[in-house]
């Protein structure tokens, strides 16, 4: 039923798209086309589709949100440089889009993940160069600092940190960055994995400040599934699977509940959580 419902879906986004080019919704059946063939798990296919809207109508409102959506799943598959180099083209080709300072962050993370700081640091001060305004400066510069630090440029590290530090009070990477000012740190940071107290800590820092940021009255068991997340029929269906050991099939489903949910900070940490728990870190 699953499957008949996919092809269903595609073809219908499909001749919508080759018998009404003028619709107003001819954008929209395009992408939704490339998020039916994620639904479907046909990933080569939706990233082909999706990027070749976006090329043949580069012009087009919808073209950034395509070239998001594809690099996106790149990111969930963990294709590191595909990410990177897909990220950096569209924050060129799509400057003024929602997403080009979501994609030059990103892009940072993929080359920093790659212990390539340059790249890194590049694409952090072309984010604060081109996007000062943007609620990711404060992420970017911290892992600026973080980069400069791993390349020996300690004085230069240390001058990010301090603009960091003085951003604004319930700033997560604002007290990360004045954690690093009072260690006084001389030599690189070394990654090493957190034990279960130093977790809870974190967990709990995290969720004082996103509480703060979002104006929370109450922020008791903030990364409890709101009800409303639990009745999302994509989540049902996909922890019923997980259940039943499905987990692939599971993962199609929880990629689905991103998608409705991407916009909502505080569901996108509970799910986070829930992946977590549920060691599906590739989707947290």
């Amino acid at each position: 039923q699953a499957l008949e419902r996919y092809n269903s879906a595609i073809f219908t986004f499909q001749r919508l798209i080759d018998e009404f080019p003028e619709s107003d919704h001819w954008g929209e059946a395009n992408v939704q086309l490339g998020r039916t063939l994620i639904d479907q798990g046909n990933y080569s296919r939706a990233k082909e589709r999706l990027r070749e809207f976006a090329a043949l109508n580069p012009e087009h409102t919808l073209a950034p949100a395509a070239l998001w959506r594809a690099v996106r799943l790149e990111m969930d598959q963990d294709l590191i440089q595909e990410s990177y180099d897909n990220l950096r083209q569209l924050a060129e080709a799509h400057p003024t889009s929602e997403y080009a300072d979501d994609a030059l962050f990103w892009a940072g993370r993929m080359a920093f993940m790659q212990n390539n700081y340059v790249m890194a640091v590049e694409s952090w001060e072309a984010l604060n160069k081109n996007y000062p305004d943007s609620e990711l400066e404060s992420f970017a510069g911290y892992w600026r600092g973080r980069a400069l630090v791993e390349l020996g440029r300690t004085k230069e590290a240390e001058q990010i940190f301090r603009q960091v530090a003085t951003g604004r009070p319930m700033d997560y990477y604002r007290l990360r960055a004045r954690d690093w000012l009072n260690s006084q740190v001389e030599e690189p940071i070394r990654f090493s994995l957190p034990n279960d107290d130093q977790l809870a800590a974190e967990q709990t820092e995290t969720e004082l400040w996103l509480a703060g940021w979002l104006g929370l009255e109450n922020p008791n068991n903030i990364s409890s599934l709101s009800e409303t997340l639990k009745q999302d029929p994509a989540f049902r269906r996909g922890d019923e699977l997980l259940r039943f050991g499905l987990r692939d099939k599971a993962m199609l489903e929880f990629e689905q509940v991103k998608d409705t949910w991407w916009d909502d900070p505080l569901a996108m940490y509970q799910l986070a959580i829930y992946f977590n728990r549920q060691q599906l870190g590739q989707l947290a």
